[in-house]
């Protein structure tokens, strides 16, 4: 999960540094992610459920974040 984390991130600060979008645009752009991990008994639903609590976690949080839940 640290490995996905970090990918995010590295995702979060190329948008955040985009100097063709930020032109194209005219305004800085930003993202927000959520992250987490598979479980024994998770299925599909849970795992969407879990992630989306993550990225509505993130936009809480001030936006142009990345939030974990495991």
């Amino acid at each position: 999960i640290e490995d996905a984390q970090h990918f995010a991130l590295k995702i979060k600060q190329s948008i955040e540094s985009d100097a063709q979008l930020i032109l194209y645009t005219k305004k800085a752009v930003t993202a927000s992610f959520g992250v987490t991990c598979f479980k024994e008994d998770d299925d599909l639903d849970s795992i969407i459920t879990r992630v989306d609590s993550a990225l509505y976690a993130a936009k809480e949080s001030g936006k142009n974040q990345v939030s974990v839940k495991y």
